[in-house]
């Protein structure tokens, strides 16, 4: 701040992307100050506009840019909704441009989950669906980092033509697709509509054995987890989660560990045979 008033400029700060968990979050600042910019990373908002402010400093002083090249008091680069925005995302930082594109039209932030990975962990495949109001994209990489980054190059794509005044309609789309759910929509962790043509809860192998080849085959995970407290009865209860779009969730109940396991997949494969085997247009 004090060279920027020297210079008679004004650093200008933008948070350009929040990652990371809740408890651990990353924030990332973008520094500006005329035509040089920078961005820092941290655990802290303070640590992350310092970290920024530092390599724009770095810029400044090693005689890197001229003075008479940082116009006065520039404003950011903010993209408003009235200004015309460029088809294409910035190249070095896609997930900031569509975070720029959603806020200003009001829409909510992204949203970055791993829908997938496969390969061994030498080779890791990697999935990441973005999703903002009721639209999902998805990129792919090596690295989380730039399945990311395609995910957000793919969205942006996707809505820069749509008109601001689609926000209330966008919006509503959103809250009508978290509430109503086709017999034949449910689908897998990357998108993909469940086609599961039978279901045979009968055979020689267990219903949590089932459950997993079945999870393997169409690209989605089983995950039990043990409640900790038992019933009034003295029984044992578990939860039974699908990664499918939307994720269910199943009760199991039991007299041993095992066997609420085992009835939590039973609980499952009959929900999938709803969704799925019963549905003549996924067979």
């Amino acid at each position: 701040m004090e060279y920027c008033q020297k210079l008679g400029k004004t650093p200008q700060y933008d948070l350009t992307a929040l990652e990371g968990r809740a408890h651990q979050p990353q924030f990332v600042y973008r520094c500006m100050v005329g035509d040089v910019k920078a961005t820092g990373q941290g655990g802290s908002k303070k640590q992350a506009k310092h970290a920024a402010a530092e390599a724009v400093l770095k810029t400044l002083t090693a005689g890197l840019v001229s003075e008479d090249a940082l116009p006065f008091e520039e404003k950011p680069e903010y993209l408003d909704i009235g200004k015309s925005a460029s088809n294409e995302p910035d190249d070095a930082n896609p997930v900031g441009s569509l975070q720029e594109l959603v806020v200003a039209r009001g829409w909510r932030l992204p949203e970055y989950t791993l829908a997938h990975e496969t390969g061994p962990a030498h080779k890791k495949e990697f999935i990441i669906c973005c999703t903002v109001e009721s639209f999902k994209e998805y990129g792919s990489g090596s690295a989380k980092k730039h399945a990311k980054r395609l995910a957000a190059s793919n969205m942006y794509r996707k809505i820069i033509n749509l008109p601001p005044e689609a926000k209330e309609s966008v919006t509503n789309q959103s809250r009508e697709a978290k509430n109503k759910l086709a017999f034949n929509e449910l689908s897998n962790s990357i998108g993909e509509k469940l086609k599961i043509s039978e279901i045979n809860c009968d055979s020689n192998l267990s219903s949590c054995q089932t459950l997993h080849d079945l999870a393997s085959q169409n690209n989605f995970e089983v995950v039990f987890k043990d409640i900790g407290c038992m019933t009034s009865e003295g029984d044992y209860q578990c939860l039974v989660e699908l990664t499918t779009q939307p994720p269910n969730i199943v009760h199991g109940l039991a007299k041993t560990r095992k066997e609420a396991h085992t009835d939590a997949a039973t609980n499952a494969l009959e929900l999938l045979k709803v969704f799925t085997v019963d549905s003549d247009e996924n067979l």
